[in-house]
C-alpha cells in the first residue's frame, strides 16, 4: 500500500565523483492513480527534472502510496508534509508545529534558500513511545511508535532533527566526525530548545527545566 526508501537503499549511479551537480531525470511509472507521490525533489510530480549532485540523489527519500500530503509555503519556497497511519494527534496538530519549526529555524539562520522542503512521517512498530529520524537532501524522514502523543519528545525530535539541515549538512563534518559531535549534537541540541521557545512550543518554564535536567546529569 506504500513505499518509503531512502535513495541509498534503490537507486544505483556510476562510480566515481558523485559530488558534482549533473542533470536528472526521474520518472514514475506503473503506481496506482490513487496513490500519492513525494520525494526530496517535488511532490505530486510524475516527471521529475531538476540538477542535483548523484551523491545528493542517494541521500534522498522518496514516498508513495497512502499518503497524506500537507503544503504550505514559507517565505514563498513551498514546504511538504507527507504522512501516513493512524495517530493520536491531526495531522493539522504536526504539521503546524513542523511548519512553525521550519519558520523559526530559517529566520534564525537567515536562509530560505531551501527551493524545496519535505517532512515524511510513518508509523514503526514497538512499544510506545519510540521516535527517530534523519536528515536527509531537502527532507527530514520521521519515526514513531502509534501510540506517540504530539508531546515535548516529538517537539524536540523535529526540532533537533531540521537544525541539521544547517548544522551536519550545509555545515559540513570534518572527519573523524565524533571529534566534532560536541558542535554538531551539543550546539544543535542548544538551539533544539531556544528555538523551540523562540517558535512558542514550549513555555519558558519548559525551557529552563530541560536544561536544569541537562545540568542534574552533569
Amino acid at each position: 500500500s506504500y513505499f518509503h526508501l531512502p535513495g541509498e537503499s534503490f537507486l544505483v549511479v556510476p562510480g566515481g565523483d558523485n559530488t558534482k551537480p549533473v542533470p536528472i531525470s526521474l520518472t514514475w511509472e506503473g503506481l496506482p492513480s490513487s496513490w500519492a507521490l513525494a520525494n526530496s525533489f517535488g511532490a505530486e510530480e510524475k516527471v521529475q527534472r531538476f540538477t542535483q549532485s548523484l551523491d545528493n540523489l542517494q541521500h534522498a527519500v522518496y514516498v508513495a502510496g497512502d499518503f497524506r500530503l500537507h503544503k504550505t509555503e514559507i517565505n514563498a519556497r513551498p514546504v511538504w508534509v507527507a504522512m501516513r497511519g493512524a495517530w493520536k494527534f491531526k495531522d493539522e496538530d504536526f504539521t503546524g508545529e513542523a511548519f512553525k519549526l521550519v519558520a523559526a529555524q530559517r529566520a534564525f539562520w537567515r536562509d530560505d534558500d531551501f527551493p524545496y522542503f519535505l517532512i515524511t512521517l510513518i508509523p514503526i512498530g514497538g512499544e510506545c513511545c519510540t521516535t527517530g529520524g534523519t536528515g536527509l537532501t531537502n527532507s527530514f524522514a520521521a519515526f514513531m511508535s502509534p501510540e506517540q502523543e504530539l508531546d515535548a519528545q516529538v517537539t524536540h525530535l523535529l526540532s533537533h532533527e531540521l537544525f541539521h539541515a544547517w548544522n551536519g549538512l550545509k555545515i559540513d563534518r570534518q572527519q573523524p566526525e565524533r571529534l566534532v559531535y560536541w558542535f554538531s549534537e551539543g550546539v544543535t541540541d542548544f538551539y533544539t530548545y531556544v528555538l523551540s521557545l523562540r517558535a512558542g512550543l514550549i513555555t519558558l518554564d519548559d525551557y529552563i527545566k530541560a536544561y536544569n535536567g541537562t545540568l542534574r546529569k552533569y
